[in-house]
């Protein structure tokens, strides 16, 4: 749908990352301003639209989710419907003839989580989110289909986020694939 052809990804960082498909759980730390978000937009988008199903987009709080959606606004207007407010549902049209859907939660409620079941999950700024929220409330969300999840932020100390950022980078770790790059790796970013 979106990334059908490689030159639509905005720069080498993102065609790795989306290159990086295969791997379960990936881990993506980045400066400010690189195109996590777009990254992720345009991955979902994709995904979507080929296999179908549900999907979860999960940010600290619905004002960072809200950049998601916007995301999604900026590069598929007229392809994808938009409906409700916290959550918000996006429906995108799967090439079966089904219709995809993108979940956008927070996770400063997590109790309203539960109960989901997702094909894929992004967690945007995952750095953060608790812990215990990952743990216990999203990864339970992907349990049952053996989803994928996506977890892309900015750098915060050594925590959870930390963790599965270094699992990734152990090539012995399958399923775990840690993705690194600074703002400046954007090209749209201005090198000065």
């Amino acid at each position: 749908l979106i990334l059908q052809r490689e030159e639509h990804i905005s720069n080498a960082g993102q065609l790795a990352i989306h290159h990086g498909r295969g791997h379960r759980f990936r881990t993506i730390c980045t400066g400010r301003r690189f195109g996590k978000t777009l990254c992720l937009t345009g991955e979902l988008l994709d995904r979507a639209h080929h296999e179908g199903g549900e999907y979860g987009w999960v940010a600290p709080t619905y004002n960072v989710a809200e950049r998601g959606l916007e995301a999604f606004r900026a590069i598929a207007d007229g392809l994808i419907e938009i409906t409700g407010r916290a959550p918000t549902l996006v429906k995108i049209p799967a090439k079966d003839g089904t219709t995809a859907r993108v979940w956008f939660l927070s996770a400063d409620n997590p109790d309203n989580i539960r109960g989901y079941g997702f094909k894929g999950l992004v967690v945007d700024e995952a750095a953060s989110v608790s812990p215990d929220v990952w743990n216990y409330v999203l990864r339970p969300t992907i349990g049952q289909t053996m989803g994928w999840a996506v977890l892309i932020s900015t750098p915060k100390a050594r925590n959870w986020f930390f963790d599965l950022f270094t699992r990734g980078q152990d090539l012995t770790q399958a399923d775990y694939r840690s993705y690194r790059f600074r703002s400046i790796d954007n090209p749209y970013f201005p090198q000065a």
